[in-house]
């Protein structure tokens, strides 16, 4: 790599690639690397010679990037190889402190998953990739030089999974002094630490609507679920096709550590075995597909390109932007998907309550059941959500002898409020719409 005639940080930097290999690698302390004056400089020259890098301690930001880059000093002698040279780390180094944006790819494990073809939408995709293309995706090198050099991964155990990948490029809200450290991972807001949030009062606050996942992710998530998964796997236990257990960031951010990547153990794996040529019986593990869910068929396939379409994908984020979606409906559609049990009934319950319920109200079940009909152009969907509100709220008010949930029931609960949310989204960006509460008195007026 070329280099750059006047780098401001390779003179200090060549010094610290100068150290003995390993002289800081486990069980020595990393941290006694802050101590060293080419490190002090380094980080001085970051704060005078870069504006983007602020004028705060980065020590903590700079010791994580000098990580990342393999600094010879803090891996194993062994493993010195592993390093990345030291021009190409200068020049990383440098791009980093000018950097006003990174780009962070949100990767999710489809575990449990019905066989899908590759799909692409927005900044989305699902797709299979093989053991290379995952450890290009993961940043293997990054990893095993943070981690563990000899730490196995399990790429080619990922590999038999399908993924959904998410790539979202922002800006940066603070400098890097905020970014990295121990505080890296902790969910502070905007990935940046603030000791005015870290309180003790503000910590331990309820935030009532937090999202487990990154906005752009949650929104591609929330598109790929209005599909009506429960009709394609045939009303059985598995309604959603495939479940997402964890979502792991990888971010180009330099001055970001790495996530721990989570344990295969997490995934939902199934024995198979076969007789080899001495007549031994071998057993290895292959990602668990329900025997329950058949495969896809051509013309589930084509319908799920149709509504999985980028034009069909820019109308459901204008929708989400309209007076219809001003309540929490995606939070609880989300978290109908996310949960399990009376959770996952009574989240669909509420997504109906979200879209079409108004505060105060009297005699709710009864107005919610009539928009139902309207919006759905057939009274016997509002005849459905009667039965399932009783079987709410016999739950919610602690009845006696509450009857179990059916299967059946459990799927209309979910298929009613796909339908709900889908209508709402086709009214939202085809009729001019001034108030939701105008919207909503239109529906309870109407007769089919």
């Amino acid at each position: 790599m070329s280099l750059k005639p006047n780098l401001p940080v390779l003179p200090d930097l060549t010094e610290l690639w100068k150290l003995n290999p390993g002289m800081f690698a486990a069980p020595n302390n990393k941290y006694d690397i802050r101590k060293l004056s080419n490190f002090k400089r380094l980080g001085k020259i970051c704060r005078d010679e870069y504006p983007n890098s602020g004028k705060s301690c980065l020590d903590h930001s700079l010791l994580e990037a000098l990580i990342s880059l393999g600094m010879p000093a803090c891996l194993p002698k062994k493993y010195n190889h592993k390093t990345i040279p030291l021009y190409e780390a200068a020049h990383k180094l440098d791009k980093a402190l000018r950097a006003e944006e990174h780009t962070c790819l949100y990767l999710a494990p489809l575990d449990c998953a019905i066989k899908l073809p590759n799909l692409a939408f927005g900044s989305a995709k699902i797709c299979h990739p093989d053991k290379q293309e995952l450890e290009r995706i993961f940043d293997l090198p990054k990893l095993h030089r943070y981690f563990n050099p000899d730490k196995d991964f399990g790429m080619s155990d990922f590999s038999g999974f399908q993924w959904l990948i998410v790539e979202e490029t922002k800006r940066f809200s603070c400098g890097p002094e905020g970014r990295g450290g121990i505080f890296a991972n902790l969910g502070f807001p905007n990935g940046c630490f603030n000791s005015a949030d870290y309180t003790t009062e503000k910590l331990g606050r309820i935030i009532p609507l937090k999202d487990r996942y990154p906005e752009e992710f949650k929104t591609a998530l929330f598109f790929l679920l209005l599909a009506p998964w429960e009709k394609w796997t045939s009303g059985e236990i598995n309604w959603r096709g495939f479940r997402i257990p964890w979502v792991y960031t990888v971010d180009n951010d330099l001055f970001r550590p790495p996530e721990s990547l989570p344990s295969l153990k997490t995934l939902t794996w199934e024995p198979v075995g076969y007789e080899d040529d001495y007549g031994k019986m071998q057993v290895y593990e292959i990602p668990l597909v329900p025997d329950f869910c058949n495969p896809l068929s051509e013309d589930t396939i084509d319908e799920l390109k149709r509504l999985l379409s980028n034009d069909r994908l820019q109308q459901v984020q204008e929708a989400m932007n309209s007076v219809l979606f001003e309540t929490p409906i995606v939070h609880f559609f989300l978290n109908g998907y996310e949960t399990d049990g009376i959770n996952e009934f009574i989240s669909h319950i509420t997504t109906i309550e979200a879209a079409l319920g108004k505060h105060p109200e009297h005699q709710i079940t009864d107005k919610l059941k009539k928009r139902i009909s309207t919006l759905l152009f057939d009274n016997r969907y509002g005849d459905i959500f009667d039965n399932l509100y009783k079987k709410r709220s016999k739950y919610i008010h602690g009845r006696k002898n509450i009857s179990d949930i059916s299967l059946n029931e459990r799927i209309e609960v979910r298929n009613l409020a796909q339908k709900i949310v889908n209508a709402l989204i086709e009214r939202a960006t085809t009729t001019e719409i001034q108030s939701r509460k105008e919207f909503l008195d239109e529906l309870s007026k109407n007769n089919i």
